[in-house]
């Protein structure tokens, strides 16, 4: 099973479940939201995606009836992930605050038996509940950092040789560098 199936599924991914049932929403006012999780669910949050720790997190923002098909969700999500730097293996954070916006459309528009083509990456199909906590999880696993590396970091040279041998250089594991090398002396010297 894939991450993203786990946040489509909250059954699966319950690290955050904030489930808002459609059928309670009025078709008139919009709805507003602001989610933060426990310190637990932060913990699972962590583990789920595989970093360090969060904190600070909080997704507040708005579903919006539309035309009395659909719903538009536009919010902001703001969190502090901390994750070991690539090179160095230190914990080091991150801030990341983003804008989400969403669109929730029934796959039928009503009684005309026509589907909607989902086309757009920001439209999902309206089903009878949503929740905020897997959307807020998607949004967050598509901006933390994939490969984070603390300012300034690099990678040491490393040499690996057998006891008593010279140390390989770059130019060692190069072979065609050598060949390189033998043609430009036979060039020069002709």
């Amino acid at each position: 099973m894939t991450m993203a199936e786990n946040i489509k599924n909250p059954a699966l991914a319950p690290e955050f479940p904030r489930i808002i049932k459609i059928r309670n929403l009025s078709e008139n006012i919009p709805y507003s939201f602001d989610e933060t999780p426990t310190p637990e669910e932060a913990t699972r949050i962590a583990r789920f995606l595989g970093i360090v720790a969060i904190r600070k997190m909080r997704f507040q923002g708005t579903l919006n009836p539309q035309e009395r098909t659909g719903w538009a969700l536009k919010a902001t999500l703001g969190v502090t992930v901390t994750q070991n730097c690539v090179l160095t293996l230190e914990p080091m954070r991150t801030r990341i605050d983003l804008d989400v916006s969403r669109r929730f459309l029934p796959l039928q528009t009503e009684g005309s038996g026509e589907e909607i083509e989902m086309l757009d990456p920001d439209i999902d199909p309206l089903t009878p509940e949503i929740d905020l906590g897997a959307l807020a999880i998607e949004a967050l696993v598509l901006e933390i950092p994939e490969y984070p590396k603390r300012a300034g970091a690099t990678l040491k040279e490393s040499g690996f040789t057998a006891p008593g041998a010279p140390p390989m250089t770059d130019a060692d594991v190069k072979p065609f560098a050598k060949l390189a090398a033998l043609k430009h002396s036979l060039k020069n010297n002709t």
